[in-house]
């Protein structure tokens, strides 16, 4: 009869079948062989698997556009996928930025943070530049993974009130608005050389076409001009 195998041997053959643990084995000594390796395999697995995914950043979807001499704010979201590191241990760096720029942070769910990135837009000399954001994001995990995100912004004018129509007296101007959550003013003047212009009124926001009416055109003539307002912010706003 051929003697059973010891655990030694059973290793250095390779892994057993099944047929030979059941073969000469006693059952107990079957199971603890079944359980090493069982134990063994998950825990290269744990380490091979586990650990490996650096964040990830949710895909920016707001205005990629800016008027000069505005204050604008928007959010960018990280979220962690290591096991060993939660969304509260991210760290957020500007890697390129342009002048003007500050940074926060804000907690979101367990496993994601928001960057909070605020921005003082440069003056109308700077329109038609393209002004770039990469921003990265680390974990604590171990190791610590990072990925990285950028973002860009052209510095345009304000558009022009392109169509005016007068119903019953009264003068109404239409304008385009690129940028849903930024505010407007109306400004007015008798004088088109004037150094002061009135405000006519105020527009906090609005769809893609906006039409304003002035109900107190009573002068002979009115010039009006459209100006940027209050600036605007996207996404996640504390």
């Amino acid at each position: 009869m051929t003697p059973p195998l010891n655990p030694a041997q059973a290793l250095a053959g390779g892994i057993p079948s099944l047929l030979h643990i059941r073969r000469y084995w006693p059952a107990a000594s079957a199971m603890r062989l079944c359980m090493f390796w069982f134990c063994w395999i998950m825990g290269v697995c744990s380490g091979a698997c586990q650990n490996v995914l650096p964040p990830q950043f949710v895909p920016y979807t707001g205005p990629t556009i800016a008027y000069p001499g505005e204050s604008i704010a928007f959010t960018l979201l990280a979220r962690s996928f290591q096991t060993n590191s939660i969304g509260s241990d991210l760290r957020y760096d500007l890697l390129a930025v342009p002048a003007n720029v500050g940074l926060s942070t804000v907690f979101g769910r367990a496993d994601e943070k928001f960057a909070f990135i605020q921005w003082q837009t440069p003056a109308r000399a700077a329109i038609g530049t393209t002004n770039v954001f990469i921003l990265s994001a680390t974990d604590e995990g171990s190791p610590p993974l990072s990925a990285t995100s950028m973002v860009s912004f052209v510095l345009v004018d304000v558009p022009p009130i392109h169509r005016i129509w007068i119903s019953n007296g009264a003068p109404t101007l239409q304008f385009s608005n690129p940028i849903p959550a930024q505010g407007y003013l109306v400004l007015w003047s008798a004088d088109l050389s004037a150094t002061n212009w009135s405000p006519l009124c105020e527009v906090a926001s609005g769809p893609p076409l906006i039409a304003v009416t002035d109900t107190n055109a009573l002068r002979p003539q009115r010039f009006y001009k459209l100006v940027s307002h209050g600036g605007w912010c996207s996404g996640f706003c504390p």
